[in-house]
């Protein structure tokens, strides 16, 4: 057979007792210094709490700069390799320029690429003959204000290094 199990049972002196200790209660909730305390520990665990929160959010925060440190880091490497590949480029573009003063000027809407030709194949005599798809591009440079009655000088860019190179040795002007 099962054991019958027992109720708790109430007794009076358990109601006294626990009377006596809500009365108890009630005279150290009036007492100011009691509640002053229990305020401040109430206080302090809110604080504490607030202060869990904030400490957790700067870690995150932390970790997220020093993330983004890091990428900043790795984009300034690749901007100093591409502005060093872009020099580069520059330089290596500046190989077929050429810079010829002397060419007189016909008025504002003068080709250029066709008085360069006449200058080059014409009076030069250059062989071989350089082609107007060989240039790729021609234009004045902007007029400086001592310059007087002189023409501005004319910027040649060669498709190529060799067309440059087989105009050059027929040229007394300063490449550029």
């Amino acid at each position: 057979m099962p054991k019958a199990r027992r109720t708790p049972s109430i007794t009076d002196s358990d109601v006294c007792d626990t009377d006596v200790m809500l009365l108890r209660f009630l005279e150290l909730l009036s007492d100011d210094q009691v509640v002053r305390k229990l305020k401040s520990a109430l206080y302090r665990q809110a604080l504490s709490d607030r202060l869990d929160t904030l400490t957790q959010t700067i870690a995150g925060l932390t970790s997220q700069l020093e993330s983004k440190e890091s990428r900043i880091v790795v984009l300034e490497e690749q901007v100093e390799l591409l502005q060093s590949e872009c020099d580069n480029l520059d330089q290596y573009s500046i190989r077929c320029k050429l810079r010829i003063r002397g060419i007189p000027e016909t008025g504002e809407g003068e080709d250029t690429t066709l008085k360069v030709l006449e200058l080059v194949n014409a009076t030069m005599a250059i062989t071989p003959l350089v082609a107007k798809e060989e240039i790729v591009v021609s234009h004045r440079l902007v007029k400086q204000r001592d310059t007087g009655d002189r023409p501005r000088a004319v910027i040649i860019v060669f498709s190529k290094i060799t067309v440059r190179n087989n105009v050059t040795p027929h040229t007394n002007t300063k490449s550029s």
